[in-house]
């Protein structure tokens, strides 16, 4: 089964200049999905899925290009290969015929670590020309990281040092929450949106979602256990 399915992974890539982030509650098979600006019919997109496999990359591409050839409306050819940040995978064209006219799909096929990227990218196919060079871009910016801090780069000791900083000035309520939390990491929101526009809104979010929840964790761990009743009162006892 190759049905791209929503898995919580560290992965994402850098969208094409002006397209819109989705919002990623509203996403079926996608983990990460951007559009174009607006237009008339069919408007251009691009997401990443992924899906646990046991198969290699050639197994899993053959696989894609079995089942996209199954659409009696529609073919689907292997077209080259790429590299991205986090290795190489190969490049699929599919083409659709829908009721508003010729859709092309460019998709972009990886294996990871027992994990398959897929990222795939729809316009018309009037319209594919005018997307391909910005959705190649963001094909090549695809990246698989172990952690945040690490997928910064250079950038990363900063981002260290401003982690620290929120966290020791930070005043929390008693009882928190991600809504509280992630609200009050303006310096890192800051820093993300100044320092680290190309890593794109999800991996921001994201970001701040697990510093939000690495707080959450510490303060819970350091919260002082309520005193049991005292030894000396009798069993009947009234309890103040």
């Amino acid at each position: 089964m190759i049905i791209p399915t929503l898995i919580l992974t560290l992965s994402t890539f850098a969208p094409p200049s002006g397209w819109r982030a989705q919002d990623p509650t509203t996403l079926k098979y996608s983990s990460v999905s951007y559009i174009a600006k607006k237009t008339r019919g069919f408007t251009p997109s691009i997401n990443l899925a992924s899906a646990p496999t046991t198969l290699s990359l050639e197994e899993y591409t053959n696989e894609a290009i079995k089942m996209h050839r199954l659409n009696k409306f529609g073919t689907c050819d292997r077209i080259g290969t790429l590299r991205t940040l986090s290795g190489e995978g190969n490049l699929l064209r599919i083409e659709r015929q829908l009721a508003w006219g010729k859709v092309e799909l460019m998709q972009y096929l990886q294996v990871n670590n027992g994990k398959a990227y897929i990222m795939t990218a729809s316009a018309k196919k009037e319209h594919i020309q005018n997307v391909r060079s910005e959705v190649t871009k963001s094909f090549r910016s695809l990246e698989i990281f172990d952690d945040y801090q690490q997928s910064a780069g250079r950038k990363s000791y900063k981002l260290k040092e401003l982690i620290k900083k929120e966290k020791k000035q930070m005043r929390l309520p008693t009882r928190v929450s991600m809504p509280i939390v992630v609200p009050r990491l303006k310096l890192l929101a800051a820093f993300c949106k100044k320092e680290l526009p190309e890593k794109g809104p999800y991996w921001h979010a994201l970001f701040l979602k697990q510093i939000a929840k690495e707080i959450i964790n510490e303060k819970n761990t350091k919260q002082p256990t309520r005193p049991g009743p005292s030894p000396n009162r009798g069993s009947g006892s009234a309890p103040w």
